[in-house]
């Protein structure tokens, strides 16, 4: 889950990579618009495990919250 912009792309988007190649499926939770696109397409397992909301706010959305869960339990 983020809002921003990691510290240490590179490292961010390596430790990812690691965790991906070690079977780890990886789930990116994006809040407002103030974040690094391609640094959150590097962490997540893929396109389809990226969700968005518009700010902390829409994280109680049932519809969105029904969504992340969906895809985690699929």
């Amino acid at each position: 889950m983020t809002d921003g912009k990691s510290q240490e792309k590179d490292k961010t988007c390596e430790s990812a990579k690691y965790l991906r190649n070690s079977g780890v499926t990886i789930f990116v939770i994006r809040i407002g618009n103030n974040v690094d696109k391609e640094e959150i397409q590097c962490i997540a397992s893929g396109p389809s495990f990226i969700f968005s909301v518009h700010n902390f706010t829409g994280l109680n959305n049932h519809g969105f919250r029904d969504r992340v869960a969906r895809k985690v339990f699929s």
